[in-house]
């Protein structure tokens, strides 16, 4: 019995653990704009219809500073290629 409810805690603390790591990792830069690019484009576009420009400028700096900034840009990797025999 003893064993059991060591292994229940166990397993219970590494879930935990796992789920703050979770949390704490910043948001994907394409995920972000995903998320909240259609909304922004909807208000902005009414916005700059009605001619208020000011709220248009208010909505991208919005979208800028609450959802851009602080995330993670995704990994591209470029691979370079070199020229093979049958190439030339």
């Amino acid at each position: 019995m003893k064993n059991i409810i060591l292994i229940l805690v166990f397993v219970t603390s590494n879930l935990v653990l796992l789920s703050q790591n979770v949390e704490d990792s910043p948001k994907l830069f394409t995920e972000a704009v995903r998320t909240n690019f259609h909304k922004y484009k909807s208000q902005s576009n009414e916005a700059y219809r009605n001619g208020d420009f000011e709220r248009g400028q208010f909505l991208f700096d919005s979208l800028v500073q609450n959802q851009l900034i602080g995330s993670k840009f995704n990994d591209y990797t470029l691979k370079k290629e070199f020229p093979t025999e049958n190439s030339k």
